[in-house]
């Protein structure tokens, strides 16, 4: 059970920095700074940073905010981090990153 847990906790972080990744692409590649993000999504402009570290959990609020800047529904959002995580763990170096 402990072993459950434990992988919960890491996959969770995982895809928190996954979630935080697509946020930081999906900016730059809209040219927009995070003040930008930040207002456009009524979003405190030190969470941005710390979501696109990984270091902050979204509410699902927050993460539709965010999606709609971008012109994407949460669902999208999530999903294409959930893409790049997937990636990620299926990459030749992934046992070196678990």
């Amino acid at each position: 059970m402990v072993d459950i847990l434990c992988h919960m906790e890491n996959l969770g972080e995982r895809l928190s920095l996954a979630v935080g990744g697509v946020i930081h692409q999906l900016r730059s590649d809209a040219q927009m700074t995070m003040e930008d993000l930040a207002a456009q999504a009524d979003v405190h402009r030190t969470s941005v940073g710390l979501i696109e570290r990984g270091e902050r959990n979204l509410t699902v609020a927050t993460a539709a905010r965010i999606a709609d800047v971008f012109g994407l529904r949460a669902s999208e959002l999530l999903a294409m981090a959930e893409f790049s995580l997937d990636a990620e763990l299926e990459s030749p170096d992934a046992d070196r990153n678990r």
